[in-house]
């Protein structure tokens, strides 16, 4: 779940459905630099890889 500023400055909330083969997905992206709060939950035994392009 992310969470960062939305257009009118309160927070917004976004989940995001991760399954299946291994992928990217894009969680706080935009044309001028972006920031948030990012929350995961990770069942035992899955391991996590974090990425920043730009």
């Amino acid at each position: 779940m992310g969470s960062c500023p939305g257009s009118d400055g309160e927070p917004t909330t976004t989940s995001i459905d991760v399954s299946g083969n291994p992928r990217l997905y894009p969680v706080l992206e935009g044309d001028d630099p972006t920031e948030g709060i990012v929350d995961l939950a990770v069942p035992e035994g899955v391991q996590v890889f974090t990425m920043t392009f730009g």
